[in-house]
């Protein structure tokens, strides 16, 4: 599971537009193409899946940054612990200069910084013109409009024919439909499934995780 970039708990989720990343990784000199699209601040932190963040600079001041990067695959596992290796790789939000940095750890397992995140202006289409009597939002560092929750969004991914599948849980004492969606996202930013929408990441992670069972059922021990 990512580590938190920042221990502020002001941070807030920005309803924003997504946008292109990569095409290659955002880790510091790293020329390797894009493998994963990473949110910085985790799905589960933020309640959703949003790709722009509200940070503190200041007492009394915030600022709009972006919250989804490219990494490459060997990056991505860095930064989300690898089964038994553990956090490699921390990025951390320093809010004094206002710049996203990335931390490794040294031989001696404290956090070194490594450099600052390569960030280049997202290309994206110009943004729609506002609704009729309502003002746009715009984002204060990079002017892109903020979409209103009644807003169409749009799927990152072209739709595929699927079919439902249906698991029932308990509802009394136990909300078995939340603990399924909190172990769901805390399984996908491990495995890199997170990159999917939201009913196709229950599935490929469901999957990858089963067959990571299967693969490793020497290692179960059942009583």
């Amino acid at each position: 599971m990512t580590l938190i970039p920042s221990d502020d708990r002001r941070v807030e989720a920005v309803e924003g537009d997504q946008y292109r990343v990569g095409p290659y990784c955002n880790a510091p000199g790293c020329k390797r193409p894009v493998d994963h699209k990473h949110h910085m601040w985790r799905r589960s932190f933020l309640g959703g899946d949003y790709w722009w963040v509200r940070v503190p600079i200041g007492s009394e001041q915030t600022d709009v940054i972006r919250n989804v990067i490219g990494l490459c695959w060997m990056h991505h596992s860095d930064v989300t612990g690898s089964v038994g290796a553990g956090h490699r790789a921390w990025i951390r939000w320093l809010e004094d200069e206002r710049e996203l940095y990335w931390l490794e750890k040294d031989p001696d397992d404290h956090w070194q910084a490594i450099g600052t995140l390569s960030l280049p202006a997202p290309s994206e289409t110009a943004p729609a013109p506002p609704s009729p009597g309502r003002e746009a939002e715009r984002c204060p560092t990079c002017g892109h409009r903020i979409r209103h929750e009644e807003e169409h969004e749009h799927e990152p991914r072209p739709k595929r024919p699927r079919k439902t599948w249906t698991v029932h849980v308990p509802a009394d004492s136990e909300d078995g439909a939340a603990v399924l969606d909190e172990l769901i996202e805390g399984v996908a930013e491990i495995i890199g499934t997170d990159e999917y929408t939201s009913k196709l990441r229950r599935y490929f992670t469901l999957v990858q995780a089963l067959y990571l069972v299967i693969q490793n059922q020497d290692l179960i021990e059942i009583e």
